[in-house]
């Protein structure tokens, strides 16, 4: 039987999960309620996209899902205000304002992520309220003690893999995976941007 895939990489999934659930353990009230928050005000912040660009929220979502990537969360807000009511984003990474177009242009715009594009997926999911969704960046990774100098999210199942870790700790916790995954964020960022 192949080992999975974080075994493969050398690393322990008991030691990711003990790694979460301390900077967890770790999170101010304040830190709390900022995580407890972060999705749903993200689902608002789509909803007046939407109305404002005559869209749907889903596709307002994956747009910002889209724009994110190496973007603070306030430019990204810029970004996909301006790309929705002008046409243009400038300042945006030019290859996420591309893949945020074909988003826009999309019968579906699900179809617009590649089988690369986990956190960016699980970003758009997470913003439309799936409360499943585990969004594992640098910031993330970090919490979870994985140093991805190694690439390591990129590696097949890695992803999936310790994203599954979140959702065990978060069960352990009796609070939904998006909200754990948004307060230790919050937690190990020192910030909710």
């Amino acid at each position: 039987m192949p080992a999975d895939p974080i075994t493969a990489a050398g690393l322990s999934p008991r030691r990711i999960s003990r790694n979460i659930a301390r900077v967890f353990a770790t999170a101010t009230p304040h830190e709390l309620d900022t995580g407890q928050h972060w999705y749903p005000d993200a689902h608002a912040l789509a909803t007046r996209l939407a109305d404002n660009g005559g869209l749907c929220v889903e596709t307002a979502a994956i747009v910002l899902a889209h724009l994110s990537p190496r973007t603070p969360w306030s430019r990204t807000i810029i970004h996909a205000h301006a790309l929705l009511t002008t046409g243009q984003a400038p300042g945006a990474i030019g290859a996420n304002l591309a893949r945020a177009r074909t988003a826009l242009a999309a019968a579906d715009p699900w179809t617009t992520f590649t089988v690369t594009s986990l956190k960016t997926r699980a970003f758009a999911a997470a913003i439309l309220g799936d409360p499943d969704a585990i969004v594992i960046d640098v910031w993330s990774a970090r919490v979870a003690g994985i140093d991805d100098s190694a690439r390591c999210l990129r590696r097949s199942g890695f992803y999936d893999a310790t994203a599954e870790l979140y959702r065990r700790v978060a069960h352990h916790h009796s609070i939904t995976p998006a909200v754990l995954q948004a307060v230790t964020w919050t937690v190990i960022r020192g910030r909710p941007d």
